[in-house]
């Protein structure tokens, strides 16, 4: 088990604030982030999110995985 999970198939235009809303009811999430691109500061369609322990971050993983955000199914790995 881990204690972090990739985040995938995320809009471009999605940020960090959108991210930590997302997880609102999910419980001891310590961060989350998306990747960004340099040049333009957009996702780069993919973050990841820490948790503080594994029973944590496959709660989340359950709820989470197929979640709609900004209209693209939320891919949790």
């Amino acid at each position: 088990p881990t204690d972090s999970l990739f985040l995938g198939n995320l809009d471009h235009e999605t940020s960090e604030e959108e991210l930590w809303f997302l997880f609102t009811n999910v419980e001891n999430v310590i961060d989350a982030w998306t990747v960004v691109d340099n040049e333009t500061s957009l996702c780069k369609g993919f973050g990841y999110a820490r948790f503080a322990d594994s029973t944590s971050a496959q709660n989340a993983l359950r709820l989470l995985h197929g979640k709609e955000l900004n209209g693209r199914p939320l891919r949790v790995d």
